[in-house]
């Protein structure tokens, strides 16, 4: 008879075991990794536990992990952390809980196995494996990317998702170094809370990025405004509508999304007399200057963003690329250094300087910029540079414009008085080849036998 009761309990204790195994599920996006790979754990309870699930929690069947464990929602998890340097073998990812069964409480133990094969031709690590997007925030998430392995490696990066674009479509590695890539997300273009993923695919394996929406509201169509513009994802798209710019651009107050302003003036605009900045610039020198923005408005304007398209990001480096916030009516300057390093190659640049804000108002400056070959008096300035000891100096001031003030780009006092440094350096040169051309003609000495004859002849 007691045998029997054994049985029984025995048959009890193991139905709810499996019965709570049945109500956690770990989900791995392979069964094979390397050493030191990034894995991401996907973690799904359909029984609550006493406690709340936390880092603690999960564990290596062999060897240190330091996960980080981020909610999706009541019952779905994510947890992402780096492997160690493991030995190739089978492992088990451990997720250990606390349930209340019978009135008694009971660490239950969950486990997920995987393999390790070291021998693979690649492995990476990737932070942050999970990416938390704030739907009420404009900003862009910036992804970091290992290489572990000193071969070469090309990581692919692909996504399908209309609120967000990929700054690089391609990460190169030539050893173990670290790159990264921007998602730039616009937060008008997101319709829900769903997951979504980026893809990393390298040599066969596929790696995907889980994207979890936050402080998602949903917007009644009657109060949707009509679709915005923003930089960071619709640069091709002003880029298409400011083919041809004209200053009826600006007299009609063109917006771009559809709004227009009773005073004809666009919400956020460039404070210049024209629509294009073309210069003709040297190599050897540095140009700075500076271009005001202003926000026509009366209530502020967020998230403030500047982007340079076509190649102008190899000559121009802007300031700054990002304002949170520009008050009602306020201006803000945006300074533009061009061929900072002096070592612009000769040709032509061209694109545009946008600026955008997350409410979808924008602006754009199309931009030319030749690099010609170096005069002889560009040449001159810079030996004399190198003679005055001026080079340090030059370097900090360049040749200043303002933008703002004048299309015709006249230059500061800087600029007015890089003529001293020519003057200088003919006047340094007329004194050397007067120098020279005394010492070339004077007189040779006379020997003490023509002196003497010399005297003689005197008397």
């Amino acid at each position: 008879m007691n045998f029997r009761y054994i049985l029984i309990l025995l048959s009890f204790l193991l139905f709810i075991g499996y019965s709570f195994a049945d109500q956690v599920d770990l989900s791995l996006q392979r069964e094979v990794y390397s050493g030191k790979d990034t894995m991401i754990v996907e973690i799904f309870v359909n029984e609550q536990p006493i406690r709340t699930i936390s880092a603690a929690d999960i564990s290596l069947s062999r060897g240190s992990i330091a996960p980080i464990l981020i909610k999706e929602a009541d019952k779905h998890y994510y947890a992402y952390f780096n492997l160690p340097d493991l030995d190739d073998g089978n492992y088990d990812i451990n997720v250990n809980l606390l349930y209340s069964i019978n009135g008694v409480l009971k660490t239950l133990f969950f486990a997920k196995e995987f393999s390790v094969v070291n021998d693979l031709e690649s492995s990476i690590t990737v932070r942050p494996a999970v990416v938390k997007i704030d739907a009420s925030k404009a900003q862009n998430y910036q992804i970091y990317a290992k290489n572990n392995n000193n071969n070469m490696l090309d990581v692919g990066l692909n996504e399908d998702i209309a609120y967000a674009s990929l700054s690089k479509d391609t990460l190169f590695f030539d050893s173990t170094v670290e790159r990264s890539f921007f998602i730039v997300v616009d937060k008008n273009k997101i319709t829900s809370n769903q997951t979504k993923f980026i893809d990393l695919d390298y040599n066969g394996v596929n790696f995907k990025i889980p994207l979890l929406i936050y402080n998602f509201k949903e917007i009644s169509p009657a109060d949707k405004l009509p679709e915005n513009i923003t930089a960071q994802e619709n640069i091709t798209k002003i880029e298409n509508e400011t083919t041809n710019l004209t200053g009826s651009n600006k007299s009609d107050g063109g917006i771009g999304n559809g709004i227009n302003l009773a005073n004809k003036e666009k919400p956020l605009a460039f404070m210049f007399e024209d629509d294009e900045i073309e210069m003709i610039i040297y190599k050897n020198v540095f140009y700075g200057g500076e271009i005001e923005v202003k926000n026509n408005l009366d209530e502020p304007l967020n998230n403030i963003r500047f982007n340079l398209t076509g190649d102008l990001s190899e000559i121009i480096i802007l300031n700054t690329s990002h304002v949170q916030i520009l008050d009602g009516r306020g201006s803000l300057k945006q300074h533009l250094y061009i061929n900072v390093l002096k070592n612009a190659e000769k040709g032509a640049y061209s694109g545009l300087l946008i600026a955008s804000s997350s409410e979808g108002y924008y602006d754009v400056i199309s931009i030319k910029i030749t690099v010609a070959k170096d005069t002889i008096m560009q040449k001159s300035k810079s030996i004399t540079r190198k003679i005055m000891g001026k080079k340090k100096e030059d370097n900090a001031n360049g040749e200043i414009f303002n933008f703002t003030n004048s299309n015709k780009y006249e230059k500061t006092d800087v600029e007015k008085k890089s003529k001293t440094p020519l003057l200088i350096f003919l006047l340094v040169t007329a004194l050397i080849v007067f120098i020279f051309y005394k010492l070339m003609t004077r007189k040779k000495p006379k020997s003490f036998d023509e002196y003497i004859s010399s005297i003689k002849d005197r008397y």
